[in-house]
């Protein structure tokens, strides 16, 4: 049996393109997490109900209760959902508030931005009857300022209902109403009705009578009967939850003194829905203009209100679902010697794990590698996840790699245009207190976009300065799954990824469970080395010397001596070790990392190619 389904819209995802300075924010198309493929924009509210509110066709009304602490967002979320049914669905609805009077409610809804606020709500019964018809609907707003005044004909059962919502929540009782005769109306009543709240109205058996009394007027309501009610921790709301057809719980929590609100699908009668806690944040419109800021708005919208970042189990609930990812053979290093460190190349598809102290090139390794896939493949695309440095510091580290590794000039412009033609992207927060799923959705919204434009697209992630999440991000810190989580999602999606860590006294030994996830795990470690070992270790690979770098140039015997010759007694290099190669070579591989630029006295050695070499050590 087929039923009708009545779409939110609510919490629409949206993503950043550079491509287009004067619209910005772009619908997201992820079709991965779509049930069918279809690619459809995103819209969380009805990914967590299933594609929307099903009509099951039972003679009345659906009842949808909102439920939850006050101050959680319960009357934002009821406003937005007339609004959205009203622009997409032309849904009229009655909107019978408590709050304050109807120029207010009206002034609510602007104030987030909703750019057709003006025309949508109204005051109730000022829709005139013979108006030509609008390309939207309405949500006409019912409050105490206008009721007296209030000429709308609606049917007789909901007509009464609402006046005495009305009067049981602000009005004395011997209040008598101006409304129109008492004929009932056939198809003239609206198709959502919210109730906005119950709690205006004192708890025990006025409050029991008026919600039976609504109940028993949805028959006269075609779509929707929405009932706000606030209910504290520990209260007892069984009876209201027992009743309605659909309850949404929206709570906050002041975690950590941050105020961190959640929603979740309590029940859903006739459909399925995804269990499970949500976040749910309330925003103000975006006005930002300078495109540095468009960059950093995530959640990329305009328009102000309701969005829900869904949960890290919810996405990967899905990934698990899909297909596995199929396996492709792993990939080359672009580092000069490394290949007798790791002869497989670096796992396709997987995540690669470069930790240890601190000023042993581990992020250098890093920039390096992404950028010498994206310049080698134009298929591929790369993202630089930067927890420490902002967007321009982390150009300047890039151009800067660039320019090492192939002495060329005006890296930094080459860079601009890899990121202009999205090839690659710079993702950077803030440090403050962002919960793992904003963390996880705006990664999420980068890789899809990324992939938008070709299915085929190979993605290369590098996230940087691991070693900061507890100090910037300590909500991110304290979810043990938010690391796994991430390395999953990415194995997922097909995407080789690159975490650089350095060893802090308050990390985790396990590195937030990065340790046991890393298909290839790589520890450097900074080491004097004496000049006879350094030698002896020189000698053995000088064919290897010889051949490196430009073909123009042979480091011949002579330079070589002459190099090593001007040696000092002790040198500080970094050991590379491999840790774990899961499938590939035995642990224990060892070499050492070098940095080489032209004021070096081992410049010749490297056949004058400056930038990161590597001499593998005989086991």
């Amino acid at each position: 049996m087929t039923h009708e389904i009545l779409s939110t819209r609510v919490s629409e995802a949206f993503w950043y393109d550079r491509s287009a300075p004067q619209n910005a924010f772009q619908p997201a198309v992820m079709r991965s997490l779509s049930p069918d493929g279809a690619g459809e924009q995103v819209s969380w509210l009805d990914q967590l109900l299933g594609g929307g509110i099903r009509r099951p066709g039972v003679g009345r009304a659906q009842t949808l209760l909102l439920t939850g602490r006050p101050g959680a967002g319960k009357s934002v979320l009821a406003m937005e959902l007339c609004y959205r049914w009203a622009l997409n669905a032309k849904k009229r609805s009655l909107f019978i508030s408590s709050e304050g009077p109807t120029d207010w409610l009206k002034g609510k809804a602007k104030d987030f931005g909703w750019s057709e606020a003006d025309t949508v709500f109204i005051p109730a019964g000022t829709r005139a009857k013979n108006a030509p018809k609008s390309e939207f609907g309405t949500v006409e707003l019912l409050s105490i300022d206008h009721l007296r005044g209030f000429r709308e004909s609606l049917p007789k059962p909901l007509r009464n209902a609402t006046i005495d919502a009305v009067r049981r929540m602000v009005l004395p009782k011997d209040f008598q109403p101006e409304v129109e005769g008492d004929e009932q109306l056939t198809g003239n009543g609206p198709d959502i009705v919210v109730v906005d709240s119950l709690n205006s109205i004192p708890n025990g058996k006025d409050r029991s009578e008026l919600f039976v009394q609504y109940m028993e007027a949805a028959s006269h309501v075609p779509d929707l009967l929405i009932v706000v009610l606030d209910s504290g921790r520990g209260e007892n709301a069984e009876f209201w939850e027992y009743a309605s057809d659909i309850v949404f719980r929206i709570d906050w929590d002041d975690k950590n003194a941050y105020f961190i609100r959640t929603f979740e699908i309590a029940k859903a009668r006739f459909q399925k829905h995804t269990w499970g806690k949500h976040q749910l944040k309330v925003y103000e419109p975006n006005e930002r203009t300078n495109m540095a800021d468009l960059a950093r708005a995530h959640p990329y919208r305009r328009e102000g209100g309701i969005f829900i970042f869904p949960s890290i189990h919810y996405i990967l609930s899905i990934y698990k679902k899909r297909a596995p990812t199929p396996t492709q053979s792993d990939w080359p290093s672009g580092v000069p010697g490394l290949e007798g460190l790791l002869p497989k190349g670096y796992p396709y598809g997987r995540c690669t794990a470069l930790l240890g102290n601190r000023g042993g090139h581990k992020s250098h390794l890093g920039y390096f590698e992404l950028f010498h896939r994206v310049q080698n493949n134009v298929k591929s695309r790369g993202i630089v996840v930067s927890l420490r440095d902002d967007e321009e510091t982390t150009r300047d580290a890039l151009g800067k790699v660039l320019q090492q590794q192939g002495g060329e000039v005006g890296s930094d412009a080459r860079l601009r245009a890899l990121e202009d033609a999205d090839r690659v992207e710079i993702l950077y927060f803030p440090p403050g207190y962002i919960t793992p799923e904003e963390f996880f959705h705006r990664l999420l919204i980068s890789i899809h976009r990324l992939k938008a434009r070709d299915h085929e697209t190979q993605i290369t992630l590098l996230f940087n300065s691991l070693d900061q999440l507890s100090a910037r991000f300590p909500l991110c810190a304290q979810e043990k799954n938010f690391v796994p989580a991430i390395v999953q999602m990415l194995h997922a999606e097909g995407i080789s990824s690159f975490f650089v860590a350095a060893r802090e006294p308050d990390q985790p030994p396990e590195y937030y469970g990065l340790e046991s996830l890393a298909e290839l795990i790589l520890n450097f470690k900074q080491m004097p080395v004496k000049k006879p070992t350094y030698d002896r270790l020189v000698r053995a690979h000088r064919e290897y010397l010889s051949v490196r770098g430009l073909k123009t140039h042979r480091a011949t015997a002579r330079e070589i001596k002459s190099a090593l010759a001007a040696l000092p007694p002790e040198r500080s290099c970094v050991q590379v070790e491999v840790v774990r190669y899961a499938g590939g070579r035995a642990a224990g591989a060892q070499g050492l990392l070098e940095f080489i630029d032209e004021d070096d006295n081992k410049f010749a050695l490297y056949a004058k190619q400056p930038g990161l070499h590597f001499l593998p050590v005989p086991t």
